[in-house]
């Protein structure tokens, strides 16, 4: 606490203090080229495409990503935080993801730690949740709408705040907690003195960490300053789940949100009465899709119900949306059952906010075995999602619809 009063005191963050080494042009250009393609697999329109600009090495200076001095280059405490490289010196920088049996932290049903560049870390982190909360759909018009029991961008933007707003001077990792009744978010560090938990459901906020923040902000991770409380508790209202709980510890801050029934009629649509017809209603009202196109740019609450689906319909950079779109929904329904299906969810949604993958990403979330991760990778390259690039080990498989 002494050393964030310091920084506070001399109107700098931790973020973007120097730090011992010196990087090169080409891992710059490595992080600049990693950022802009993270950038244009979230933009939501063409419009945002077209408009995105390629990050420059001027830009990360200005930013204080990287400090330039002489001809040389240094990275500083936000280049470690984005390229993972921080392991040292922040061993707890970290997300922890656990689901619990019932109300309490007595037994474990599933827990993994989400490490290494922390805009992954976001990623691994959604990956998880949605694998351990409800997934039903709604009817909306004539269109069958997959729907999440919580509201997941909402959830996004809690878990992308907690990383970019956290104290990574103060002990402690990032908690993402799923219970029965409840799903936790638990960030280390104290609220700022000038602002009260009044003032932060009102939209109120203060930068923490502000060249995390210019680059969340660049790469669409974050999109609106202090938007982050406000959403969840309109969005939990508008779910039927009733106002979000926030405690201040002291050394820490916790939001929760309320789980409640889930049910599903033998084809799996969300029963309305569970919900309450009026905010059925204004789901149904405001998610119903009039075309491909819409689809395509919808949000992550609206999610087509194959789940590997998705990437066929997950907007591409020059790319009209494929004819083919159709066929390979009809490929994967035909040719998969319902549980075959179901284990390739983590790998749709990774591959909705990346071009490449390879076999030890597919093995991280789905925690499977190599010769299984093969397996699924294979299976997608015959069905014409993902083309094969490299030899052996060196092989990486790239996104093509």
């Amino acid at each position: 606490m002494i050393k964030e009063l310091q920084l506070e005191g001399c109107n700098r963050s931790f973020d973007t203090t120097q730090v011992v080494g010196e990087i090169t042009i080409s891992e710059i250009n490595s992080l600049c080229e990693r950022m802009y393609q993270h950038a244009l697999a979230r933009c939501k329109s063409d419009e945002q495409r077209t408009e995105l600009k390629k990050i420059t090495l001027s830009q990360l200076v200005s930013w204080k990503i990287v400090v330039q001095s002489n001809g040389r280059y240094f990275p500083t405490n936000a280049w470690l935080l984005l390229t993972g490289d921080f392991e040292n010196l922040m061993p707890e920088a970290y997300i922890q993801l656990a689901a619990f049996k019932g109300k309490t932290r007595a037994v474990f049903l599933d827990k993994q730690d989400a490490k290494g560049p922390i805009d992954m870390q976001i990623e691994d982190a959604m990956i998880f949740v949605k694998k351990h909360i409800n997934l039903g759909s709604r009817i909306a018009g004539k269109y069958r709408v997959d729907y999440y029991e919580l509201p997941i961008d909402s959830i996004r933007e809690m878990i992308s705040n907690a990383v970019c707003h956290r104290s990574y001077l103060s002990p402690g990792t990032i908690q993402v907690a799923i219970y029965d009744d409840r799903l936790e978010f638990t960030s280390p560090g104290r609220l700022s003195p000038d602002l009260s938990i009044e003032q932060i459901i009102a939209g109120n906020s203060r930068i923490q960490n502000s060249a995390i923040g210019a680059a969340f902000f660049y790469m669409h991770i974050i999109e609106k300053w202090g938007s982050g409380i406000p959403r969840i508790f309109s969005d939990s209202r508008l779910y039927g789940l009733g106002d979000p709980e926030i405690k201040d510890f002291g050394s820490s801050l916790r939001i929760s949100i309320r789980r409640k029934a889930f049910d599903t009629d033998p084809f799996g649509v969300v029963d309305p009465s569970l919900t309450g017809k009026e905010q059925y209603q204004s789901f149904a009202l405001n998610s119903a899709p009039d075309n491909k196109d819409a689809i395509a740019q919808t949000s992550e609450v609206i999610i087509t119900r194959d789940a590997v689906s998705s990437i066929a319909l997950e907007p591409k950079v020059g790319n009209e949306i494929s004819n083919s779109i159709d066929l390979i929904m009809e490929i994967l329904n035909s040719k998969m059952e319902e549980d075959e299906l179901k284990l390739y969810i983590p790998i749709a949604d990774y591959l909705k906010t990346h071009e490449i993958i390879k076999t030890s990403d597919v093995v991280r979330i789905t925690q499977k075995s190599p010769t299984s991760a093969n397996r699924y990778l294979s299976r997608l390259v015959k069905l014409g999602i993902l083309k094969p690039e490299g030899e052996n080990k060196g092989r990486l498989y790239r996104r093509v619809v």
